[in-house]
């Protein structure tokens, strides 16, 4: 960072380890818990249920700043966290245009907990 010239406020330290991100955290940067899992729907419901219970005591212990998912999880997570945090998502299979046409695309844009959604976009690199 100093190298750079990089604030630290100018950054998202994301990762599976929420134990590792909460000294980050305390620190004073911006973190997010990186979900593991692809697909809600590859997932019994009992398994859903254990594996929002296991986020929502990552929320409540407030050893991260936000919770980075795929979009997949977005419904399923929007109707049972039940907790105030920065939620960060990607639709890597939607280009913008695809994101703004679907139901589900317009309502992750207007919601206010909803941070950062990363799309397709033209070329090699997801913006």
């Amino acid at each position: 960072m100093e190298y750079f010239q990089i604030k630290k406020e100018r950054l998202i330290i994301e990762g599976q380890n929420w134990k590792a991100l909460e000294v980050f955290t305390q620190n004073g940067y911006y973190t997010s818990y990186y979900i593991p899992y692809d697909d809600p729907d590859n997932l019994s419901r009992k398994e859903q249920k254990c594996f929002i219970k296991g986020l929502q005591e990552i929320v409540d212990r407030k050893v991260v700043s936000a919770l980075s998912f795929p979009g997949c999880w977005y419904a399923e997570i929007k109707e049972s966290l039940n907790r105030s945090i920065d939620l960060l998502t990607w639709e890597h299979r939607s280009s913008q245009l695809q994101l703004l046409l679907s139901s589900v695309g317009r309502e992750m844009l207007f919601d206010p907990q909803l941070k950062v959604i990363l799309v397709k976009d033209k070329g090699k690199y997801h913006r």
